[in-house]
C-alpha cells in the first residue's frame, strides 16, 4: 500500500512539472515543424527566359510561440551537401515573409560566378529557410532544407579591351589608338575579365572593341564602379601610382577592383635562426599580405642569424638586411635591399621564441615582435 501511494505521489509530481513546463512562456503554443519547399524539382535554364522565374522557394509558419519570442525568417543558398560553405549571403527576411524566388538569369549567374559551375553543366543547389527566435535568453533557431537541380546555359564569349597611357607595354605608354587595345582574360564568358601587367600612372578604359573606342567603360560613381558609355565618353579610370596591378572587373555588377603587386612578389628566410637553417632550398616563405608591400612571417625562431632573399629562393637573389653590420638591436626598423655581390649583413636573434616578423619592402621597414 506504502508502495503504491509512493507511486502515486512520483506520478503527481511528474505532472505537475511537466504542467509548468508547458507553462514555460518560451515553449511553442501551436503550429508545426518548419518545412521548406522548391517550386521545381529540376529545371533547364534558358536565356531566352532570363527575367522569368526560375525557382520559389516557399515555407511554412513552423511553431508558433507566445509574446515573449519573436520570429524572423531568413535564408541562404548553396551547392547541395556543402554544409552552406559557399552560402550566398544570409538574408534576413522579417517575420512575415514565406517565400523567395530567383530569376533564370539570377541563378545562371549564381552558379558560374559564385559556385564556379562550368556553363552547361548542371549541378544540385540547396536552399535553408531559418526561423531565428529572439527572446531574453537562447533559443535554438527552427532549420529546414530542400534542394532541386538546375542545368545552367553556356553565356556568349564578349571580348573586352584595356586601353590609355596608364597601360605599359615593353616598357612603353600603350596610348590611345583602339587598335592597340590589350585583350583582357574572360574569366567567365561575358561576365568577368582580369588584367594583370604593369601600369604608369595615367588614365585608362575598357573598350569593347578594337576599331572604336566607344563603346567603353569608364568610371562609375566611385573608384570601385564603372560605367558603359556609348555615345560620349565619361570620366576615365585613373591609376596615380606606377607599380604592377591585377585588375579584374565585372560587366553585369558594373564593378572594378585593382590590387596592388609590390615589385617582389615572394620573400624568403634564411639563416641559423629560421627553420630552414642556412640551406636555401628550405628558406621559409613569408606570407604576402594581398595588396600592400607588406610580407608576415608567424612562428619559431632560435638564437641566430637571418636575412631574407627577394624574388626567389636562391643566393644569387637580391636580399633585404639591416641597415648595420652584425644587428642584435631587432627595435631597429632600417632595412636596405642589397644586390648580389654587395654587403652581408644580418640580423642576429639572441633570444629564441616565437615571433611575428612583419617586412615592408616599399617603406623598407621591419619589426620583430617577440610572442
Amino acid at each position: 500500500m506504502k508502495k503504491q501511494h509512493f507511486i502515486w505521489i512520483l506520478a503527481s509530481l511528474l505532472a505537475f512539472a511537466g504542467c509548468d513546463e508547458d507553462k514555460s512562456p518560451y515553449a511553442p503554443t501551436g503550429g508545426e515543424a518548419l518545412r521548406i519547399d522548391a517550386s521545381v524539382e529540376e529545371i533547364v535554364l534558358d536565356p531566352a527566359n532570363n527575367a522569368q522565374t526560375a525557382v520559389t522557394f516557399t515555407w511554412n509558419r513552423g511553431y508558433t510561440y507566445g509574446s515573449a519570442v519573436s520570429v524572423e525568417y531568413c535564408f541562404k543558398m548553396d551547392i547541395a551537401d556543402n554544409n552552406f560553405a559557399t552560402a550566398t549571403d544570409l538574408e534576413v527576411l522579417g517575420p512575415d515573409v514565406f517565400e523567395r524566388s530567383f530569376t533564370v538569369e539570377e541563378l545562371n549567374d549564381l552558379c558560374l560566378e559564385r559556385w564556379g559551375i562550368t556553363p552547361g553543366e548542371s549541378a544540385r543547389l540547396e536552399g535553408k529557410v531559418i526561423a531565428r527566435l529572439t527572446a531574453d535568453k537562447f533559443l535554438m533557431p527552427g532549420v529546414a532544407t530542400t534542394a532541386f537541380d538546375v542545368q545552367t546555359y553556356e553565356l556568349p564569349s564578349a571580348p573586352l579591351y584595356l586601353l590609355g597611357d596608364a597601360v605599359e607595354v615593353d616598357g612603353a605608354a600603350l596610348g590611345w589608338e583602339p587598335s592597340k587595345a590589350v585583350a583582357m582574360t574572360e574569366e567567365v564568358l561575358s561576365r568577368q575579365y582580369s588584367y594583370k601587367g604593369r601600369f604608369r600612372a595615367g588614365e585608362y578604359v575598357l573598350p569593347r572593341q578594337r576599331t572604336s573606342l566607344l563603346p567603353a567603360f569608364f568610371r562609375g560613381a566611385d573608384a570601385s564602379s564603372m560605367e558603359l558609355c556609348t555615345d560620349a565618353e565619361g570620366t576615365r579610370l585613373r591609376i596615380d601610382r606606377s607599380a604592377t596591378y591585377r585588375l579584374v572587373v565585372n560587366t553585369k555588377r558594373l564593378t572594378h577592383t585593382l590590387v596592388y603587386y609590390p615589385e617582389y612578389e615572394s620573400v624568403y628566410m634564411v639563416g641559423g635562426a629560421t627553420p630552414g637553417d642556412w640551406t636555401i632550398e628550405k628558406a621559409t616563405p613569408l606570407t604576402w599580405v594581398e595588396g600592400t608591400a607588406q610580407f608576415v612571417y608567424e612562428g619559431p625562431l632560435v638564437v641566430g642569424e637571418l636575412k631574407f632573399p627577394a624574388g626567389k629562393a636562391s643566393w644569387d637573389a637580391p636580399f633585404f638586411m639591416p641597415v648595420v653590420e652584425d644587428c642584435t638591436d631587432l627595435t631597429m626598423t632600417g632595412v636596405q635591399l642589397v644586390q648580389p655581390g654587395g654587403v652581408d649583413y644580418k640580423w642576429r636573434v639572441t633570444e629564441a621564441g616565437n615571433y611575428r616578423i612583419t617586412l615592408d619592402i616599399d617603406a623598407l621597414t621591419i619589426s620583430f615582435e617577440k610572442r
